[in-house]
Parts: C-alpha cells; sequence; structure tokens
C-alpha cells in the first residue's frame, strides 16, 4: 500500500512539476511570479470523522490552507471543500472539515493560498491517492511551486495588491466582472465575506440572522453552473443581503418586531425569489428599526455606524446601510416609506436607489404603510445598484400595486455626456437649515453637473417645511400601519415598542372619513410637486440631511430624546417622493472635518430611473466619493 502511494507520488509529482514549469513561464511573462515563494510543512494528517488535522503545521507568511479535489494533473471542477485560515508560524493540530465528499477517480491536493505573497505564487503541501476520506493516516510531503491554471485564478482572491481596494470593498460590478471571467470563485468570495461578517458583526450588529449554510451551498451552485458556461448575469455568485423584512423560505423574518421573533415564512418575497433566480448569494437577513418605522424594539440590537459608532445609522434600513458601507456584504436590499432608504445611505455615505412606486413588488415584503413603501437596492455605486434593480424590478401579478407599463430594464451605464439633460435646483427649499459643509459639497456636485453638459434650471417644490411633511405623512403611515398590524395590535400592544406603538394608536384612533381627507391632500400635494418635477430631468437636494450622534434611548423611541432625534429628519427631502412615489437616487458627495460622509439625493419623474442612474453614474465616473469606505 505504501509502496504504491510512493510511485503514485513519483508520477504526480512530475506532472505537478511539468505544470508548475509551464504555470511559472506564463506567469513570469505576466510580470505575476518573479521572487521567492512562502513555505509551508506539514508533519502528518490523519482522519477524525469528516474532519483533517494536520500535526505541526510551518507557515512562513499568512495564508489560506485549501483542500480541493484533483484528477488529470489539474483541480476538478474547481470544487473547495473545505479551507482554513493561518498566520505565520507554527500552528499545531490544524483542523479542516470537509463539507462535501470527494468523487471516485478524485485525488486531493491541498494549497496554501498565500495572503501575503508579494507574486501570488501558491505552494502545494500533499497530492495523494484517490478517496482521501477513506484513509486514516497518510503521510504530508513538502513541494513548492507555482500555481495550476484552473478555471478560477485564485491569485486575484487573496492578493489585494493586484485590486486598488480590499476584496469586501470592491463594488459589485466589479466583482461581478471577476466572476464571469473565473478570475474569482464565488465560492472562496462567499467564505472571505462570512469570515469578514463572523468577525466584525459581533460590534457593527447590522445582520439578525447569517445564513451561512444557504449562502456556502449558492456560491457552490453558482460556481458549478458558471464552469458549465451557464451564466445568469451580474448577480450570479455575488454575495447580497436583505432587510429583514423580506419574506425568505425556512429563514427567519422578524421585522425588528417582538410580535414576530419567531416568525419563519414557508415562502420567498418575490423580490428574494428574483435574486434567487439572478444566481445571487444570500448572506443573511439584516437588522432594522422596529417594524420599518422610526425607533427599534428594546428587544433588538442598534446597529452601528461604521464612520463612527456614536453616529446616527439612519433609520430602518440601517442594517443595510451599515453592512454595505462596511463591507458586510456587495449589495443589500432597503424599503422606503418616509425616507428609510435615504436616509441611511446618507448615514452610511452609501448609493441608494429608491424606485417608482409598484416597480418592484412589495408581495412577501412586511409593510409599514402600504400606499407608502417602496423596495429598492443599497449598494457602493451606481451601476451596482442598477445591476441590482435590473434584477428585482418588473410586474407581478401578486402584487395589486405593481406596475405593468413602462421599461423596466436600465440600459448599460456608457459615458459621461449629459447634453441635454436639465437639472432642477431649488435653492431657497434645500437651504433651509442644511448643513453649511453639505450645501457647499451640493453646490460643487451641481458645477460638477454642468461641466459634464446639463442644463441648470430653477425650479420651485412645494415650500412645506419639515413638521408640515410629517403632519402630512404620519396619519396616512398611522392609518395604513394599524391595518397592517391588527393581528397583534393591540391584543400584544405590551410587546410594542413605545414609537410605534404611539404611532398605531394615532391609527387606532382615525375613522375612515380621516384617511379618505388625508388621501386628498397628498394627492393635491403630488400634483404641485409633480408638475415642478416634469420641468426637469432631476431635481437636486439633500438625501436627508446630516448625519448626527444619538444616544441608544433615542433610538428605542424614547418620547423626550426622540424630540431632539426628529429635528434632524429634515423630512423635507424624503417624504415628498414617498407620497409622490417617485424615483430617487442618494449619491455620496463629500466628508465634513470629522470624516462624516455628505450624501445627496436626486429626484426624478414617475418610471425614470435609468434617466437618474445615468447621470448619477455620470457623476461617479468623475468623482471618487463613492470609493471611500470606513477602515475597518
Amino acid at each position: 500500500m505504501h509502496l504504491a502511494i510512493r510511485q503514485f507520488r513519483q508520477i504526480a509529482l512530475m506532472l505537478t512539476l511539468l505544470i508548475a514549469f509551464a504555470s511559472s513561464v506564463a506567469l513570469a511573462q505576466s510580470g505575476i511570479g518573479n521572487g521567492d515563494s512562502n513555505w509551508i510543512t506539514v508533519e502528518n494528517v490523519k482522519k477524525q470523522g469528516n474532519t483533517l488535522i494536520f500535526s505541526e503545521v510551518q507557515i512562513e507568511g499568512d495564508g489560506w490552507l485549501v483542500i480541493h479535489p484533483f484528477m488529470n494533473g489539474a483541480p476538478n471542477g474547481d470544487r473547495v471543500v473545505g479551507r482554513t485560515f493561518l498566520e505565520s508560524g507554527t500552528n499545531s493540530d490544524v483542523e479542516i472539515e470537509i463539507h462535501k465528499g470527494i468523487a471516485a477517480g478524485e485525488m486531493m491536493i491541498v494549497m496554501l493560498h498565500s495572503d501575503s505573497n508579494k507574486n501570488g505564487e501558491f505552494d502545494f503541501i500533499f497530492i495523494d491517492e484517490r478517496n482521501v476520506m477513506d484513509l486514516a493516516v497518510f503521510e504530508g510531503a513538502t513541494m513548492i511551486g507555482h500555481a495550476i491554471p484552473a478555471p478560477f485564478s485564485r491569485t486575484n482572491f487573496l492578493n489585494n495588491r493586484l485590486m486598488p481596494a480590499p476584496l469586501h470593498y470592491q463594488s459589485l460590478s466589479t466583482i461581478s466582472e471577476q466572476i464571469r471571467a473565473r478570475e474569482l470563485s464565488p465560492v472562496m468570495l462567499t467564505e472571505h465575506m462570512l469570515e469578514r461578517v463572523n468577525r466584525l458583526d459581533a460590534d457593527l450588529l447590522s445582520y439578525a440572522t447569517v445564513t451561512d449554510e444557504l449562502a456556502r451551498a449558492q456560491a457552490i451552485l453558482a460556481e458549478q453552473e458558471i464552469l458549465q458556461c451557464n451564466y445568469r448575469g451580474p448577480l450570479h455568485g455575488v454575495p447580497v443581503a436583505l432587510k429583514d423584512l423580506c419574506f425568505t423560505k425556512d429563514v427567519k423574518t422578524m421585522g425588528g418586531l417582538k410580535v414576530r421573533r419567531d416568525f419563519i415564512p414557508g415562502y420567498d418575497a418575490t423580490v428574494v425569489e428574483r435574486l434567487r433566480n439572478a444566481g445571487a448569494v444570500l448572506l443573511g437577513k439584516l437588522n432594522l428599526t422596529e417594524g420599518a418605522l422610526s425607533a427599534y424594539n428594546p428587544d433588538f440590537p442598534i446597529p452601528k455606524n461604521p464612520w463612527g459608532e456614536t453616529l446616527w445609522v439612519g433609520v430602518s434600513s440601517s442594517g443595510s446601510g451599515v453592512a454595505v458601507a462596511a463591507g458586510l456584504c456587495f449589495a443589500a436590499i432597503g424599503t422606503d416609506t418616509g425616507g428609510s432608504i435615504r436616509y441611511p445611505s446618507m448615514a452610511n455615505g452609501v448609493t441608494g436607489l429608491k424606485p417608482t412606486y409598484g416597480r418592484v413588488s412589495r408581495y412577501g415584503v412586511l409593510p409599514l404603510a402600504e400606499s407608502l413603501d417602496h423596495v429598492g437596492p443599497m449598494a457602493r455605486s451606481v451601476a451596482d445598484v442598477a445591476a441590482m434593480y435590473n434584477a428585482i424590478a418588473g410586474f407581478d401579478d401578486k402584487d395589486e400595486t405593481s406596475l405593468a407599463t413602462g421599461p423596466v430594464i436600465i440600459p448599460p451605464l456608457i459615458g459621461t455626456e449629459l447634453k441635454g439633460l436639465r437639472l432642477g435646483i431649488d435653492r431657497a427649499w434645500f437651504s433651509n437649515g442644511t448643513d453649511t459643509g453639505l450645501l457647499q459639497a451640493i453646490e460643487k456636485a451641481i458645477l460638477k453637473f454642468s461641466e459634464l453638459g446639463m442644463e441648470c434650471v430653477e425650479v420651485q417644490l412645494p415650500q412645506e417645511g419639515p413638521m408640515e411633511y410629517r403632519n402630512l405623512w404620519l396619519p396616512l403611515t398611522g392609518y395604513e400601519a394599524f391595518q397592517a398590524h391588527k393581528d397583534f395590535f393591540p391584543s400584544r400592544a405590551q410587546e410594542y415598542g413605545g414609537y410605534l406603538r404611539a404611532v398605531l394608536e394615532i391609527g387606532m384612533k382615525m375613522s375612515h372619513a380621516e384617511y379618505v381627507e388625508a388621501t386628498q391632500k397628498r394627492g393635491e400635494f403630488n400634483k404641485r410637486f409633480n408638475a415642478e418635477l416634469k420641468k426637469v430631468d432631476a431635481v437636486i437636494c439633500p438625501s436627508g440631511g446630516m448625519v448626527f450622534e444619538v444616544d441608544s434611548a433615542a433610538q428605542y423611541g424614547d418620547a423626550e430624546a426622540m424630540k431632539e432625534v426628529v429635528k434632524h429628519f429634515q423630512g423635507q427631502f424624503t417624504i415628498p417622493a414617498d407620497l409622490a412615489g417617485t424615483p430617487t437616487l442618494s449619491l455620496p458627495c463629500g466628508f465634513n472635518d470629522q470624516l462624516q460622509p455628505y450624501v445627496m439625493q436626486l429626484l426624478g419623474n414617475n418610471l425614470a430611473e435609468a434617466t437618474l442612474c445615468r447621470i448619477g453614474n455620470a457623476y461617479q465616473s468623475v468623482t471618487q466619493w463613492h470609493l471611500c469606505h470606513p477602515d475597518l
């Protein structure tokens, strides 16, 4: 038996050295692989159940120990069946659990994927015979060489020198192209993101539930499909996350509500179903305020702003904003009823698209106020939110408010020419009570849009102040929220936080006639608002004011503490587009001296998502604010 193994190793060694030589030539020609390799030695390896135990592992340089199936001189299908990260030095009894078995006829190769290797080389530890899991004990053999060419290159995965930013801060669009070109493995990418979530989110608290098993299974499937030339599109193999309002089959969907703490739906929301169909990898569900209103239930954690833990994180899509900004997913689903995509985009410095009402299905999304609720994406760039939007938008016969008219897909965002488009400006409206630094950032953005060819036009939007907008919005929200919570309120009122309970009580006391009157006032406002929007292609304004410091008492809905928070909401910038159902695009546009983000907003006409994204992408093509990220 041992003789056969040694003979096999000699043959395998010869094959591997030949491949390594060819690889080294190719790598040298490409400018990679012209230096010393890291090294690793293993005393022995033994099997215990589905775990391989490596004894006395010595490693020079940090790196990943990764197990691949191996057949005919190359990784078989590039599957990864086990992995662990090692730090430089001696590591005793390193254990790797095998997540997926080795098929008959396959051999096993264990590689060191160097994290710090400046040349991007790999080190091979051993190659052994088929069905390695049937061996109780086998010897290790050290071998140093270059990477074997494989369907997915592992070099780009850990060698961040080749990238302008760390992998987890790359844009969805960049990651997507690398996956499509088989330069980046969805399996390795997902493992990297899960490791980062598990390491950082204990402090950031953006995730309500991490679906690691689901994510791994989806990543494996995505990798197999892509290798079989079954590429589904820009989200295929890309790790994303969901606001915990979206029904996800067999996964808790709590909505920040104590009354739904144990709720596990038996089906997917349409938006989740469409993300699955697009091949996205679902990392988990993201925390939010109670029922998607403005304050948190005392039984739920408050996400921490990655730019500063005492800073506000926005309202209900707070977990989505934090996860995107902190590099814990490449994009996230948010919802917006009074500003809950815009505020978290502003607070966390990310890009957010609130689509036209009815453009993205609300089926399977826990409602706050059905006539005001919008579902949309948050990500690092306009190109990223456009890719997400294209996957989730479109008519859905399961949602009675879903729109069946107008173009859905945002075409490829190419070029920066904006000649012929008109930018609406109402300085009297957006300057009232707005931070001076943010105003200066918006004025610089206006100049940039002008340089890109846009005609700047004065408009006059409805001049209601923050409280007037709130007084128009609150009765509608209270009445509709009470209808949505009838199964639990008031019968389980004691399980609600104070702020949501107060809003539900407003709705409970309203008559239908009062609701009709509020709806009529909304219609009158919408006519005035839309009339000004139609004069231009977009109106520029703040995304929702300026991020501010806030304590936990206010975020948990303490009545007195909330009064101070409400002053900062500046609902005149967010509520109008929810009342009118028109699309908006939030864009980072600078920072203050304390490195707190400035974010502006473009207001668009109904069904004008493509125009907004064209304008926003042109701006991001000539600026770099969206590329900035917290140092985490």
